[in-house]
């Protein structure tokens, strides 16, 4: 998983760039979000069940793939051509840079093998071995862009009244609460005493990345 909360919490500081009326940040945290939506419930499943990671669920492939980003911004011109309505295609350019921003950080990263054009069997890049430790160390700063970008919605919210709402302001005080204790948490476990709970702390952390599209979702209206 390529550092979600970083990029969301990255963009949302860079609002400003994007101008409204061609880009949907609520949009571009989507794009952030899709290639990782297997992982995701798989990082879940694993969890739920209490079964042992496969490391095979860092690899990537047609979520991954520039092939596949082509084939949905295509669906998206179509059903542009059908309804000819242009926030239908700036809805597709704001989906793709998500999508494009986590394909690149993931291949910068190379957290697990990547085949940037699957199907086609060329331009695949193998990962680095990081150690489980670091890998570790990725996750808990994970749950503190989280709650970074948590806080920097709570300031959205507050900062555009009309919009806002009171509901998603309290479950992003929750999101943040509970972030801070997986922080605190986890640094205990892995930096300090060295214990690694690998299947714990990726379950956790897609949990908390539902929960955040959850919230999002619910405060759509803001962006």
């Amino acid at each position: 998983m390529s550092l979600i909360g970083l990029q969301t919490y990255i963009f949302l500081k860079l609002n400003f760039f994007f101008n409204k009326k061609k880009f949907f940040l609520s949009a571009i945290i989507l794009g952030l979000h899709l290639p990782e939506i297997d992982s995701i419930f798989l990082s879940i499943y694993y969890f739920i069940t209490g079964s042992k990671i496969d490391t095979s669920i860092f690899d990537k492939n047609f979520t991954h793939s520039f092939i596949t980003l082509s084939i949905i911004y295509l669906m998206f011109l179509i059903f542009y051509e059908i309804k000819k309505e242009a926030r239908i295609v700036n809805f597709a350019r704001s989906v793709m840079i998500g999508m494009t921003s986590n394909i690149i950080l993931d291949t910068i990263l190379r957290i697990g093998n990547m085949n940037i054009f699957w199907p086609l069997p060329i331009a695949i890049i193998n990962k680095v071995n990081y150690s489980i430790l670091f890998i570790h160390h990725i996750f808990i700063l994970e749950f503190l862009f989280i709650r970074l970008a948590s806080y920097e919605l709570i300031n959205k919210n507050l900062n555009n009244p009309i919009d806002s709402s009171p509901e998603c302001v309290k479950h992003y005080s929750i999101l943040m609460k509970i972030q801070f204790i997986f922080i605190i948490l986890f640094s205990i476990l892995v930096v300090f005493m060295e214990f690694i709970v690998l299947e714990t702390i990726i379950g956790l952390y897609a949990l908390s990345l539902v929960y955040f599209i959850w919230i999002l979702f619910k405060n759509r209206k803001i962006f």
